[in-house]
């Protein structure tokens, strides 16, 4: 009797730790860690776009500098998969990047370092997953960096002032390894390559009217994982392939143009043209 009571009593506690071991497994929370928010990679100081390349390096040694602020509103949403719950992990995001140049005949070096001026958000959870808010201002975190760009730029084809223009480059993002601050959403903490292509064509009308169209293509590859702790959710950064294109031209409405009482003027390569006078 003694041994069969012994036996029911372990048997009575089993099922008790697994009652309440049970709910604890169903209700865990899986932290998420955070990755670089930020969308805007401007291009090189000099390149003449926000993002594409005007690819007109030219002459001896060269160097330029440049100052970019960009601002994001609520850049990450998360939702559940029912719409039931959605949170603004990050509602606010803003960086400042400070970019350097030098440039030779047709080649471009440049470095980008890009520091978080605010960067602010909400903590909660959103279905199986955990998500801690940043907190980030130059007062807090004075020395925080998102991750520095080191690039590199060719023009293969045409020349500085040419009607077409074709260049490749590539860009190589180092993640802080010394700080992990993917909680800050400023950073991925990996390695990572970008190889781009940009192209340039311009053309001159009978009324020496510049019309300009570039694009950008680019793809980005990780090149290796630093190390992590935790579980990450589902939540990543884009990766692949990205095409952009742009196309500029001068225009001149008809009421500025009856102001002056007169239509722009011809190229003096055309005699034929017809000139008007104003007396």
């Amino acid at each position: 009797m003694r041994s069969s009571d012994k036996r029911r009593a372990i048997a009575a506690a089993c099922l008790l730790l697994t009652a309440i071991a049970s709910p604890t497994r169903a209700t865990a929370q899986l932290q998420a860690k955070g990755f670089a928010a930020d969308r805007f990679y401007p291009s090189a100081p000099g390149g003449g776009w926000f993002v594409m390349d005007a690819l007109d390096m030219r002459g001896g040694l060269g160097g330029a500098a440049a100052l970019t602020a960009s601002y994001a509103r609520n850049p990450l949403r998360v939702r559940a998969s029912d719409g039931s719950q959605h949170l603004n992990v990050v509602s606010e995001h803003a960086i400042a990047n400070f970019g350097f140049t030098a440039t030779y005949d047709r080649f471009r070096l440049y470095l980008d370092l890009g520091m978080p001026l605010l960067i602010k958000g909400s903590s909660g959870t959103v279905g199986r997953y955990s998500f801690t808010g940043p907190e980030v201002d130059p007062g807090t975190d004075p020395d925080s960096l998102s991750d520095p760009r080191i690039g590199f730029d060719a023009r293969l084809v045409g020349t500085a002032s040419g009607p077409f223009r074709l260049g490749a480059g590539a860009q190589l993002f180092v993640p802080n390894i010394f700080n992990d601050t993917r909680d800050h959403y400023d950073t991925d903490g990996t390695y990572r390559r970008w190889d781009a292509c940009s192209s340039r064509a311009t053309s001159l009308d009978s009324r020496t009217r510049v019309t300009s169209a570039s694009t950008f293509a680019r793809s980005t590859t990780r090149l290796r994982r630093a190390a992590r702790r935790g579980v990450r959710c589902s939540l990543a950064p884009p990766r692949g392939r990205r095409c952009l294109w742009a196309v500029t031209a001068p225009w001149r409405s008809s009421s500025a143009q009856r102001s002056t009482g007169r239509q722009p003027s011809s190229p003096s390569s055309d005699p034929t043209a017809p000139r008007s006078k104003v007396s």
